[in-house]
């Protein structure tokens, strides 16, 4: 039986307040007709929430932007065919299944909105993530296996009073952080006039395909998920550049090693502290950080131990579900490296980013700890 959260019934009272203008199922000038298998680590995140993008402007919209964000999209889904279709699930004799994306050409939702008494200081400023901000995106509450029938991707164009929000709901079966990017990237070169090409393809290669059992794993899921573990904190916190290279260097010395990375030592200083916050014994094993494989994003890992990996997957499969956000499991998304603050779209580019910066998702008392200890604030510049 679905159990509405509190998150959801209180996004339904505040959704009063948006004024949907249009939604409009967009779709690609032409369709691949290709079907393209899926990998161990698409297949992990079919239980989770569709990944959420938000990119705020500080520009107001007239008319022929809308339609222009609308004719854009559709050229730029001839390069990501994927995108405009939907997830297919085929019933084996055995009770498994095997999924793969097939390129039908479905389209992509969009969505132009428009919101009142809402300014920029109302989204950037607040040290929690605002409640309101989770209406500028659609598709809340969806789940990643619902592509069957909803679209892989969502878009929503929101009005506020001097900017626009244009939030994204990518189908994280589908994307990884770094294609999500591409293709935000690769829309805003068309739609701010070059042309009807992209200076960079995507690559819609896969590796084999996989037969798992969903059912199981979806009435795991229902069974094992709480209101806190489905709708944790979010809290904003802020590192300069400054404070990212005293924490490589502090790193560095603390571990004998010149090989550090800026995003391992400010990942490391983030997992101290929620280890000190949540009172758990230190860790006895180091991070590591893996990116999804969809639409071209390729894993900072060997040839050799990707494939050990998706043999091991292949003895014992699983997928992610909810509940792992609270465990004592630290994962990290997204990258310093994405190109962010580039994509303009034709009026600019964005001003303030929502996904990391760092936007940390925790529950309240843990966030609250975080807070306050001494170790950690020092470095955040917020």
């Amino acid at each position: 039986m679905y159990v509405q959260t509190s998150m959801e019934y209180n996004l339904k009272r505040i959704m009063g307040a948006i004024r949907v203008l249009s939604s409009d199922i967009i779709k690609a000038p032409t369709s691949a007709d290709q079907e393209i298998d899926l990998t161990p680590w698409d297949l992990q995140f079919l239980l989770i929430a569709p990944t959420k993008i938000g990119l705020f402007y500080d520009h107001s919209l007239v008319v022929n932007q809308i339609e222009r964000l609308r004719h854009s999209l559709s050229s730029v889904l001839a390069f990501f065919q994927p995108l405009a279709g939907r997830l297919k699930m085929t019933e084996n004799e055995d009770n498994n299944v095997s999924c793969s994306i097939t390129c039908n050409n479905a389209g992509v939702l969009f969505v132009h909105a428009a919101i009142e008494d809402t300014r920029d200081v109302d989204i950037v400023g607040p040290t929690y993530l605002p409640l309101i901000v989770h209406s500028f995106f659609p598709f809340n509450g969806a789940r990643n296996y619902e592509g069957i029938s909803k679209p892989l991707l969502a878009v929503q164009v929101t009005e506020l009073v001097g900017g626009v929000f244009i939030g994204f709901r990518f189908n994280h079966v589908v994307t990884g952080g770094k294609s999500m990017w591409h293709f935000i990237s690769s829309w805003a070169e068309i739609s701010r006039g070059c042309c009807n090409q992209i200076s960079k393809l995507p690559s819609l290669e896969r590796c084999f395909q996989m037969i798992f059992n969903f059912l199981s794993s979806q009435n795991h899921m229902l069974n094992h998920c709480d209101d806190e573990e489905l709708n944790p904190s979010t809290r904003l916190f802020h590192f300069t550049k400054e404070k990212i290279l005293k924490l490589k260097y502090k790193a560095k010395l603390e571990f004998g090693m010149n090989k550090i990375s800026s995003l391992q030592a400010l990942l490391t200083h983030i997992w101290r502290s929620v280890i000190h916050s949540k009172k758990l014994d230190p860790p006895r094993r180091s991070l590591q950080y893996v990116p999804n494989r969809c639409l071209g994003d390729e894993p900072l890992q060997s040839d050799e131990k990707l494939k050990n990996k998706y043999e091991s997957w292949l003895r014992n499969p699983s997928i992610r579900i909810s509940s792992t956000i609270n465990s004592n499991t630290f994962a990290g998304n997204s990258s310093p490296w994405f190109d962010i603050y580039g994509n303009d779209f034709g009026w600019g580019k964005p001003v303030a980013f929502r996904s990391i910066d760092l936007q940390v998702c925790l529950p309240y008392k843990t966030l609250e700890a975080m807070s306050y200890d001494p170790n950690f604030m020092d470095a955040v510049s917020n």
